[in-house]
């Protein structure tokens, strides 16, 4: 019998603001502040496929040095940021231990002629457009953790209705809970870790909007 791989635990702080003037790297400076306790500065970007800092996602330059009783121990701010089409809800997330990635969109923003045709893989099945819109914010999230975002064709990734990974990137996908941690944002949401079988635990914080 195969026994389960351990499941290590990783945290992600997310935060969800509404309203379409929210300065997002501002309040992602703002969250990495107040759970790090350190300011990482201003984040700036980073575009895998081309190197430019003038698009990609968003990455602070310094990460911190957390001392500890034998050594100084090396803290990354691993960032992630999605809006909605509307541009009226904005997710946040943060992870100091391993690349994140979230995506946000309202509900049913998959409802439109041709999308099981460009996003599901081949032996996908989606019952109707509020599953179909769940597993796009899952393969969005994941490849957002990656860096590639869509030059990797979501087509090659398989999850099963948990989300868990069948084909493509590593990772662990995870659903958001946005009733429970944004009540009245009628929005569907994940997050992803690069981490295989990580045992993903989410803080949503509440920032001011601005």
């Amino acid at each position: 019998m195969t026994s389960r791989p351990q499941q290590l635990r990783v945290d992600v702080h997310v935060a969800i603001l509404v309203g379409g003037n929210v300065d997002a790297d501002a309040a992602l400076r703002t969250l990495v502040t107040r759970i790090s306790g350190r300011d990482p500065g201003h984040p700036t970007r980073s575009c895998r496929s081309c190197g430019s800092s003038n698009h990609g996602r968003p990455v602070f330059r310094t990460p911190t040095h957390e001392p500890t009783t034998c050594h100084r121990r090396r803290t990354h701010h691993y960032v992630s940021i999605s809006r909605t089409r509307d541009r009226d809800v904005t997710a946040l997330a943060y992870c100091p231990t391993h690349p994140v990635g979230i995506d946000i969109e309202t509900v049913n923003a998959a409802a439109f002629d041709g999308f099981d045709a460009v996003a599901l893989h081949p032996y996908e099945h989606c019952e109707n457009d509020r599953e179909r819109t769940q597993l796009w914010v899952r393969k969005e999230a994941l490849l957002k953790a990656h860096g590639t975002g869509l030059a990797t064709d979501p087509r090659r990734i398989q999850l099963a209705a948990t989300g868990e990974i069948i084909a493509g990137p590593l990772g662990t996908v995870t659903d958001l809970d946005l009733p429970a941690s944004a009540p009245g944002i009628e929005c569907q949401a994940a997050i992803a870790v690069t981490l295989p079988h990580a045992d993903v635990h989410c803080h949503v914080w509440q920032l001011p909007n601005r």
